[in-house]
């Protein structure tokens, strides 16, 4: 008599087997039967303990397939022509869009979005954030919110940008929603929950109105969404006041001692010297405002330096400086464009070059016409982010 083959149920199958009724192996981010069918894989049947038994060793790739907010998927599609994330799996046609779930949501935070703020810390976005995430809601929306920005904002097209940068502010909106309610009761319990998703909403305001949204390709100044940098670092500073005394003694301590990369620059760092004789040419020595762009001025050479990260800059700088660029004074613009530099350069982090980037390219366009010498500064700053007088519009 044969021996009996050993019969392993499938209890947490996709939900397109379960409705077929054949097994499912239960295979991220695709089962196999749904892979060779070329079907959307969904799974709303996950064993959360799995989680809640993960230990320091375990690696992303082992948790599974999980969807901790909405068990099915994020409402947006993308053509795949336009994708820089698409699911393992058969390619679907050009007319066929993906649906970006919130496994694969989550699946690209492990792997790319959690490097956002350090490569040596990352590791505490990817597992112990995550963990945190699968106990508050409102965490896992800030993840998911950023992690499509993040896929946004490597799309050249905007009509591949605009149904994830809305699907994102949707995100962010509960997010926020759901921070305000917790901020009334800060516990040790939730307060790493508290501390990072004010970050990842932080990160969020500032990208999401620099990119095109379904309603409008119109996007926001980024000199005026990058002011308002200030505002959110002081609203995370206050956070950090609350609750520093729990966070330093769990794995987020680490996060408070990172330290950008060493600077490409050796010695002084040369643009100074030309941002002095600028303003020495159009603002009176001795003058409060001459005293205050110069001020700026020093705290660019402490970012340079890696005296101070270049986030700390927006917060340190005199107010009377951030109402100069408010009123749009074009020496206070030229400095806050090189800080735009200086913001690309200090490390790899996506969302820092991104805006960067796009500070560079706004502000060089609209100090267009004031002479040679704010040209030729104009110029370098470009190079330095990567572009040319195409991305101005000017050949």
């Amino acid at each position: 008599m044969p021996k009996k083959r050993p019969h392993h149920k499938s209890r947490f199958g996709c939900d397109q087997c379960r409705k077929r009724r054949v097994k499912c192996d239960e295979k991220a981010l695709r089962c196999t039967n749904c892979s060779n069918r070329g079907d959307e894989c969904n799974f709303s049947r996950q064993p959360l303990e799995k989680f809640d038994a993960m230990n320091e060793n375990d690696s992303p790739e082992s948790w599974g397939p999980t969807s901790a907010v909405t068990p099915t998927s994020t409402d947006v599609s993308v053509n795949p022509a336009f994708s820089p994330y698409a699911v393992p799996g058969p390619t679907p046609s050009l007319q066929e869009p993906i649906a970006i779930t919130n496994v694969a949501l989550m699946h690209y935070w492990c792997t790319w979005t959690c490097h956002s703020f350090t490569r040596k810390g990352s590791e505490i976005f990817r597992e112990h954030v995550g963990k945190e995430a699968l106990r508050h809601d409102y965490l896992m929306e800030a993840i998911f919110a950023m992690t499509l920005l993040h896929l946004a904002s490597a799309m050249e097209d905007p009509r591949a940008m605009r149904p994830l940068v809305s699907a994102a502010l949707q995100h962010q909106n509960q997010s926020v929603l759901g921070l305000r309610t917790t901020l009334s009761h800060i516990s040790q319990s939730n307060c790493d929950a508290v501390f990072i998703c004010s970050v990842l909403i932080m990160v969020c305001a500032i990208v999401s109105p620099l990119l095109p949204t379904v309603d409008s390709e119109q996007v926001k100044p980024t000199s005026e969404t990058v002011l308002l940098l200030v505002e959110f670092m002081n609203g995370v500073s206050s956070i950090v006041g609350l609750t520093r005394h729990w966070i330093e003694q769990g794995p987020l301590h680490r996060f408070f001692g990172v330290v950008e990369p060493k600077s490409s620059f050796i010695g002084e760092w040369a643009p100074a010297a030309d941002l002095r004789q600028l303003m020495n040419t159009e603002i009176s020595r001795g003058s409060n405002t001459h005293q205050t762009l110069e001020n700026a001025i020093q705290g660019l050479e402490k970012v340079s330096n890696r005296e101070t990260c270049a986030l700390f800059w927006m917060i340190k700088v005199d107010s009377d400086f951030l109402n100069a660029l408010r009123r749009g004074e074009p020496i206070a613009m030229m400095i806050f464009m090189h800080w735009g530099v200086l913001l690309y350069t200090t490390d790899d982090m996506w969302w820092k070059k991104y805006s960067g980037s796009r500070l560079v390219q706004e502000l060089s366009a609209t100090l267009i016409g004031y002479g040679e010498d704010w040209e030729r500064m104009s110029r370098w700053c470009r190079r330095q982010v990567g572009l040319n007088e195409k991305s101005l519009g000017l050949f």
